[in-house]
């Protein structure tokens, strides 16, 4: 009996392991160091007067442009003796395969190799710390914050440094997606998972190009098909204007194309 608990419990640890999403990354079995956080802090982490708020970077994080270089700038905390810390972020790491897992695949006419990316050609990082990027051109020196205050960054998506393959075709991307927290929307003083969650589209140089999903919308989740390229995005509409997401609030699914995303198409409403 206890034999097949343990083995029916490493199943649904297996199956948990295996979802992912793209705007909502789940914790995966590859990561760095990851210090463990207050539950205490977790749902009110980012005061909506941020103005005292202490950042400070991390390591540096290279894209698939040589050119650009990310700093994941975290929030400071305070040990009990005054110590500054930061918590790690985490991400997705990067899994090298031996040549011959693919030599089967690479006879086939489609051929797949995301590199245990979630969405190809992106690489992610989250943490519930994460409350700005500092985008830096290694050509002209010029540095750049992603947002001009804290927020808090649910997932992080940049180029791979790697290059991607769909259907026997390279992936490079030539943007970043950015899934936030970035406005007190419920007007509770606190900007936290019970606002609205944003889902962005930048340039490389850390310019915003748009709002991929409306923002009276909050961002729940998403699938990504990597056979057409596309991310389908779930988010529900805030129907009543009180700046959260409701059980009677409609489910709304978009469609992102990910080779042209300056458009969001409709699948259901």
């Amino acid at each position: 009996m206890k034999r097949t608990f343990l083995l029916l419990l490493s199943g649904l640890l297996w199956v948990s392991c295996e979802r992912k999403t793209a705007a909502d990354v789940y914790d995966k079995d590859r990561y760095v160091d990851v210090y463990p956080i207050d539950p205490a802090e977790n749902d009110s982490i980012l005061k909506a007067n941020n103005a005292e708020l202490t950042l400070r970077p991390l390591r540096v994080i290279f894209t698939g442009y040589p050119q650009y270089a990310l700093l994941p700038m975290l929030k400071v905390r305070y040990d009990d003796d005054g110590s500054p810390y930061t918590n790690d972020i985490e991400y997705n790491e990067l899994s090298y395969r031996n040549e011959n897992d693919y030599e089967e695949l690479r006879n086939k006419a489609d051929y797949y190799n995301m590199h245990n990316n979630i969405v190809a050609g992106f690489e992610a990082i989250y943490g519930d710390d994460l409350m700005n990027i500092l985008i830096t051109n290694n050509t002209t020196g010029e540095r750049k914050m992603l947002f001009e205050q804290p927020v808090r960054i649910k997932n992080f998506y940049y180029p791979s440094p790697l290059t991607d393959v769909l259907a026997n075709k390279p992936v490079k991307r030539q943007y970043y997606m950015v899934s936030c927290y970035d406005e007190d929307t419920n007007k509770d003083g606190y900007i936290n998972r019970d606002d609205l969650r944003r889902f962005y589209l930048f340039s490389l140089d850390g310019k915003l190009v748009r709002a991929l999903i409306e923002k009276n919308y909050g961002v729940v989740g998403s699938d990504y098909d990597y056979v057409n390229d596309l991310l389908f995005v779930y988010a529900y509409l805030d129907s009543n204007n009180n700046g959260k997401v409701d059980a009677k609030d409609p489910k709304h699914i978009f469609r992102i194309d990910l080779k042209k995303p300056e458009t969001t198409s409709v699948v259901y409403n």
